[in-house]
């Protein structure tokens, strides 16, 4: 029960891995993204970028400046989830990441961009930079899941 907390509140595969495996990965990926699609959408729609995306100097501009309508921030995050990083499928993902990053670092638009009219602008960064920044984004969420079931584990057992 303790590493369905755990995944719930961090919302990696690598909990199930580290506790034999279960074969819940699925359903906790489902959670992940119900809970990631409405925090995406409303920090864009408040702030015009997420942590991760500032890291790598990204902000998402909004054609109607005058009407802030949620429903086009929820189907971007989803097209997003859909389309950009396939549900999180280890490995695609990353592709789908990499993907993305060059056609905006190219002046290209994305598609789930264009679909609900935004823009992303964003800073080139250099090789060491992106480098660095995508191995935060691989690697943080892997620390942070060990470091919250270390000190689970210390706190309750």
């Amino acid at each position: 029960m303790l590493h369905r907390v755990v995944w719930l509140l961090t919302g990696h595969y690598w909990v199930n891995i580290l506790y034999n495996g279960e074969q819940m990965i699925f359903g906790w990926t489902i959670i992940s993204y119900l809970v990631f699609i409405p925090l995406e959408s409303m920090m864009l729609m408040y702030f015009g970028t997420t942590p991760f995306k500032k890291l790598f100097g990204l902000k998402i501009i909004d054609f109607n400046f005058a009407e802030k309508n949620s429903e086009r921030y929820w189907k971007r995050s989803f097209s997003v989830c859909k389309d950009g990083c396939f549900f999180g499928v280890p490995g695609l993902n990353l592709i789908l990441y990499v993907v993305s990053y060059t056609k905006l670092m190219r002046g290209e638009g994305l598609v789930w961009d264009k679909q609900n009219n935004f823009m992303v602008i964003g800073n080139n960064l250099s090789v060491f930079e992106f480098i660095f920044c995508t191995l935060v984004v691989i690697f943080l969420p892997t620390f942070s899941t060990a470091f919250i079931i270390s000190l689970v584990n210390q706190i309750f057992l």
